[in-house]
């Protein structure tokens, strides 16, 4: 006996090490996701260029971006989704001057009156086009809660609608030139360079990013070259969400942030793709953030037959209470594309939303929507599917 007490001393020694290295490793921190889904939106000015570099004017410009990130390997991302960009071109002001002919009836016939003619009033041409992108990027994001964010790369763009207007002094009333020129008779293809920098603060499953951007025309197979520079926020998620530890147990990281779903008529009136993210999560409460967009069937600004809709962007928040089955409130803000007016509009918001285990979840909505311009309202109601991630 007195040969074996040493024996299990050592034993229980050796026991407990190798029990509190396997607790220390089960411990260990979950290595970090390898993917992320991206949005980010831009607003800055802009100059536009021809082949040579010239400049023909001066305007502004904003964006709305939605892809995905791949890590390649420590810090260093690949990047690829969609990005819709509209520039728009303001002329200096000027006045409208010409020559015009009216015709009258003499003894032989029809007898022409030319005589010249000068408005009282100034004018201003704008020309707005709205461009879709494929953009790919390499970046540069560390892990850190606190660091710098970088960007570089190239993207494809098509101009989806190009519209020519004229705005009168001083009642400032917009008069659109038909037709609106659309991506079927407009199709330039044009290369850009993108560059971003900026700061990213990372918190729990989400980055967000605040930073500058830079937008430039490289090459163009006709038409000219917008270059622009903008302040650019922006919203990185983690879609990693279960990872599994030394000792063989899957570990799920929740809450689940992140909402992507289609709505059939609500806020954006016809249709709509929306991305939410969950900034404050608690187990019976979340306060969400949302964007969305949509092309909708309406002629406003457009003559009949134009071929296309005017854009609507929204951004909103709304306050959610419950499990499965949640009570939301909130207000979204939505923006037309600027046709006639500010184009702004606003939207209280109360639905039902039911959030399953699963990944797929629903929601049901009463939205009255609220001009800004001339104090219109009306109520619609919402339907909302998508996933849950």
């Amino acid at each position: 006996m007195k040969i074996l007490t040493p024996f299990f001393g050592i034993l229980v020694f050796q026991t407990l090490v190798s029990l509190n290295c396997i607790a220390q490793d089960a411990l260990k921190p979950i290595k970090p996701s390898n993917w992320q889904l991206t949005f980010a939106s831009s607003i800055g000015g802009s100059t536009e260029r021809d082949n040579n570099g010239s400049v023909y004017n001066w305007g502004d410009s904003y964006s709305f971006d939605l892809g995905l990130s791949r890590r390649l390997k420590n810090s260093f991302w690949i990047q690829s989704g969609v990005s819709y960009n509209t520039f728009r071109f303001d002329s200096d002001p000027f006045v409208h001057s010409g020559t015009s002919t009216y015709y009258s009836q003499g003894p032989n016939g029809l007898v022409p009156h030319t005589y010249n003619f000068v408005d009282d009033f100034e004018r201003i041409s704008r020309q707005s086009t709205g461009y879709l992108s494929v953009p790919v990027t390499l970046d540069y994001m560390s892990e850190k809660k606190w660091s710098i964010y970088a960007r570089a790369g190239l993207k494809v763009s098509i101009p989806l609608f190009t519209i020519d207007q004229n705005l009168k002094h001083p009642d400032g009333e917009w008069i659109t030139n038909y037709p609106v020129r659309t991506i079927g008779e407009d199709a330039t293809v044009s290369l850009f360079g993108k560059l971003s920098g900026g700061l990213k603060l990372k918190m729990q499953k989400a980055s967000f990013l605040l930073g500058v951007t830079y937008d430039g025309g490289i090459a163009t197979n006709g038409g000219k070259l917008p270059h622009s520079i903008r302040g650019e926020f922006g919203i990185y998620v983690d879609l990693k969400k279960k990872s599994e530890n030394s000792l063989g147990k899957i570990i799920d990281n929740k809450p689940r942030r992140n909402y992507l779903y289609a709505e059939l008529l609500g806020s954006l009136i016809i249709y709509s793709l929306n991305y939410e993210f969950a900034v404050i999560h608690k187990p019976k409460n979340s306060l969400n953030f949302r964007v969305g967009t949509t092309i909708l069937d309406s002629d406003k600004g457009f003559d009949e037959g134009s071929g296309l809709a005017p854009m609507r962007f929204l951004a909103g928040l709304s306050w959610n209470y419950g499990k499965t089955h949640k009570f939301e409130a909130g207000v979204n803000f939505m923006r037309d594309l600027e046709y006639y007016g500010r184009g702004y509009t606003f939207s209280p918001t109360i639905a039902y939303r039911f959030e399953p285990k699963g990944a797929f979840f629903g929601r049901l909505s009463v939205n009255p929507i609220i001009s800004m311009d001339d104090s219109d309202i009306f109520l619609l109601p919402g339907l909302s599917l998508g996933v849950h991630l």
